[in-house]
């Protein structure tokens, strides 16, 4: 399974390479004079660097899905996550409001080798259920990751693990085109697969990429109107101390009925072609 790290100016501050050990892996830029700068980082070796000569992060990404073979598994991974934690257990669910100890099972920092057990294991699980996109906890807090696989929850693009299917990344919406992704992938397959006993541990909206989050923030607030409208009803913008709601999302459908309700609701609207 190819581990692809797509990165934009960001020569120095780049880690998540750090954390893989042996495993192999693809840096992947956009352009040739990126190229340059990542070549003085000599933590990379200059041979796990590939260009796509595309733009943007969206070009990066739909670039790196040309790179697969129709239904193969491929890995995206952000390239500025710092640690990667995880709770080796393999039970279906775990007492975390309840039983406070856990908070140091979830607390393991995960090898290289573990981390590719777990993707193995996930796209084995993904593949008897029809699930062509894969994704981690979205919160480091124990406290609300009970339950080891859900199939209604966000997908964000710290850390993905796809198979190549005929959905692409919507350039429309670059500051938020995992919500994009995801949201196509339930439209068209009815669940995603989230592991929440792992955990991708990242710095948000760094200098470099698409830039600091007031940068992106009118983006932010366009593409996030954008993905509304073209999914209505699949998501909410909640309320946060940190952020400017009109430039969040949430996934609000969380059980098999309600996300069977709204492709069937999408299909009558005549915004969806898979019923």
């Amino acid at each position: 399974m190819e581990i692809y790290i797509p990165s934009y100016n960001r020569p120095d501050k780049i880690s998540t390479h750090l954390l893989l050990g042996d495993l192999p892996y693809k840096i992947v830029l956009d352009n040739e004079e990126q190229k340059s700068y990542y070549l003085m980082n000599k933590t990379i070796p200059p041979e796990n660097i590939i260009v796509g000569n595309v733009h943007g992060v969206v070009g990066v990404r739909s670039f790196i899905r040309s790179l697969a073979k129709d239904g193969e598994w491929f890995v995206m991974l952000d390239d500025i996550a710092r640690k990667i934690t995880w709770c080796p257990s393999i039970a279906e669910t775990l007492p975390v409001k309840t039983d406070k100890s856990l908070k140091k099972e979830f607390a393991h920092i995960c090898s290289p080798q573990e981390l590719m057990g777990v993707f193995e294991n996930m796209t084995k699980i993904a593949d008897e259920k029809c699930i062509y996109l894969c994704g981690f906890s979205t919160t480091p807090n124990f406290f609300f990751c009970a339950n080891h696989y859900t199939y209604y929850s966000n997908v964000k693009g710290v850390a993905e693990i796809v198979k190549k299917s005929h959905i692409d990344w919507d350039e429309n919406c670059y500051t938020m085109e995992e919500y994009d992704f995801m949201a196509a992938h339930l439209l068209y397959f009815g669940k995603v697969l989230v592991n929440n006993f792992v955990h991708f541990h990242k710095e948000h909206y760094q200098t470099g990429g698409i830039g600091t989050y007031q940068e992106r923030l009118p983006l932010k607030i366009k593409h996030s109107k954008y993905i509304m409208e073209k999914y209505p009803g699949l998501f909410y913008q909640p309320d946060k101390k940190t952020a400017v709601k009109e430039g969040e999302l949430m996934i609000k459908l969380h059980t098999a009925k309600g996300i069977e309700r709204w492709r069937s609701d999408m299909a009558k609207r005549n915004l969806s072609p898979i019923l």
